[in-house]
């Protein structure tokens, strides 16, 4: 790295974080704190939660000499966690111990690799608990779509399955409210007119539909 030749400390922000080479697992690859440390970054900065699947937190990594200086900062103190995001981090942590089992005990990673066959299958349920519950007078269908990586892939999308809902008298925006307004509030988003459900996230399909006669 060019700060290394020339003696000066290089701060590179990762964001989101990766710790593990996401390509192994179907995903876009980010770039690993292990590897830019390797490369000649002095100090990285990423997030604790995003792709590690933490707490929200923030995490300063690298040459012990220089965290030892950020640490006895004052400004340090103001911004430290508190013990339960640390209990909360570590026990994240414990889980990249074990990569052969990361994808499946780790809930973000979990989530973002759910194969489109299983996705498919917790549309269609859904769909036919929302039909059953909403009435005729909504239309529900299943499509095809992509989900947003977020701050956790951000510019990325992960094909995905959703079911979408439409109404002949209320537009998808009064759909929205309504389902956000649920209790426990359920959260879509709104494309081409359609409330969209989005089920990679969604474990249980009856967490999405609201009870008969609720709408």
């Amino acid at each position: 790295a060019i700060g290394a030749e020339f003696g000066i400390p290089v701060v590179e922000d990762l964001g989101a974080g990766a710790l593990v080479d996401l390509s192994g697992y179907g995903l876009p690859r980010e770039p690993v704190v292990s590897e830019r440390l390797a490369h000649g970054a002095s100090v990285v900065t990423f997030s604790g939660d995003k792709l590690l699947g933490g707490p929200q937190s923030g995490i300063i990594a690298g040459a012990a000499s220089l965290v030892s200086l950020i640490d006895k900062n004052p400004l340090k103190r103001a911004l430290r966690v508190d013990k339960l995001t640390l209990a909360a981090l570590e026990a994240t942590l414990r889980l990249y111990l074990n990569r052969d089992e990361l994808a499946r005990r780790l809930p973000t990673l979990s989530l973002m690799t759910r194969p489109v066959e299983e996705l498919d299958a917790a549309a269609e349920s859904a769909a036919a608990l929302l039909k059953k519950n909403l009435g005729g007078a909504f239309t529900v269908e299943v499509e095809e779509s992509t989900s947003v990586g977020g701050g956790a892939l951000p510019g990325d999308m992960l094909a995905t399955r959703v079911v979408a809902l439409t109404h002949p008298e209320l537009s998808a925006e009064k759909i929205y409210k309504i389902f956000l307004e649920l209790d426990p509030p359920v959260i879509g988003r709104i494309r081409s007119d359609k409330f969209l459900l989005d089920m990679r996230t969604v474990r249980r399909p009856e967490d999405v539909a609201p009870p008969q006669r609720g709408v």
